[in-house]
């Protein structure tokens, strides 16, 4: 960064990064000419002004090549760059080459993920919908408000409740090689998978990145659930790229709802079963991924003070 505020302080050069390209090319394709000249000053040698011409001649060759080889080279920043000036200013947006695998590559690759994911963002929060634009599943925010619904009718007795995180783990890795727009793809196939796998009366919410929710309605079987759920989300991979199948890692952690729990109490145990679902992601036991929880009706103070007498 310090060369390029040297370069920067020059007023000439400072509006245009070609004049800074070309400036700086002139500079380095000088240096063996000028320290030719500088040694033979030192050892008294006198100058031969054929050779000092025919290597100026030389420089001035490379200098040019090399400023048009450069001036290609950084076309895709350029072009990025103008990708995400169109972006900021709502103008129609150029494709970009997005199978490069270097730093130009990603830059590319990021700025036009960034990009997408930037109008994709803004149209859900204009709009405050209650479906994930990227999955079609219950958003956080809808997901929230069917979670409430739901613990006042398990208050109430009318229906047995379990509410599940599952958390996917191993596609930061995948971003980074592949891009994240594979990543979304693999995301749209795991919502699949979850709402195919899920009866009509559960609900499923992306409640972040990586991050879904189920809430199961009178399951009486929820541990066979899980363990068949979390098996059909790590054996059935996506085609990330072509011939390379990749799946997630998942962690799943569930809260049974009792009467009278608190719905925070409730919502924090179910985080609590996730984290500690998350301790057996390095295992190759599936089982060690996944902890459910069955929460106990609390006591009333009466109830409490009677056994606290005895």
């Amino acid at each position: 960064m310090w060369f390029y505020k040297l370069l920067d302080a020059i007023p000439w050069v400072r509006e245009s990064l070609p004049r800074k390209l070309g400036f700086m090319l002139f500079i380095a394709t000088q240096v063996t000419l000028v320290l030719f000249m500088l040694a033979k000053v030192a050892l008294n040698s006198p100058l031969d002004w054929g050779i000092v011409l025919m290597v100026a001649s030389f420089n001035l060759g490379s200098w040019v090549a090399g400023y048009l080889g450069m001036r290609l080279f950084l076309q895709p920043v350029e072009a990025t760059a103008g990708v995400l000036r169109a972006y900021l200013e709502r103008r129609p947006v150029d494709v970009l080459p997005v199978h490069g695998h270097d730093i130009v590559g990603q830059l590319m690759r990021d700025a036009d993920y960034i990009g997408k994911r930037q109008e994709l963002d803004s149209t859900q929060v204009l709009r405050a919908v209650d479906e994930d634009l990227l999955t079609g599943l219950y958003s956080r925010r809808a997901g929230k408000r069917r979670l409430l619904e739901d613990v006042a009718r398990s208050d109430r007795g009318q229906m047995r409740l379990h509410f599940a995180f599952i958390s996917l783990h191993g596609l930061t890795d995948l971003g980074r090689q592949h891009g994240n727009d594979r990543i979304d793809d693999l995301l749209r196939h795991v919502a699949a998978l979850l709402r195919v796998n899920s009866r009509r009366s559960d609900w499923v919410a992306r409640w972040s990145e990586h991050l879904f929710a189920i809430g199961f309605c009178d399951n009486g079987k929820i541990d066979e659930t899980i363990a068949r759920l979390h098996g059909v989300l790590e054996k059935s991979p996506y085609e990330i790229v072509p011939g390379k199948l990749a799946a997630p890692i998942a962690a799943i952690g569930v809260a049974e709802h009792a009467a009278g729990v608190d719905m925070q109490v409730f919502y924090d145990q179910a985080r609590a079963a996730m984290k500690t679902a998350e301790q057996g992601l390095a295992s190759r036991e599936a089982q060690q991924r996944i902890h459910i929880v069955r929460l106990e009706r609390p006591l009333d103070a009466e109830m409490k003070a009677l056994m606290a007498a005895r």
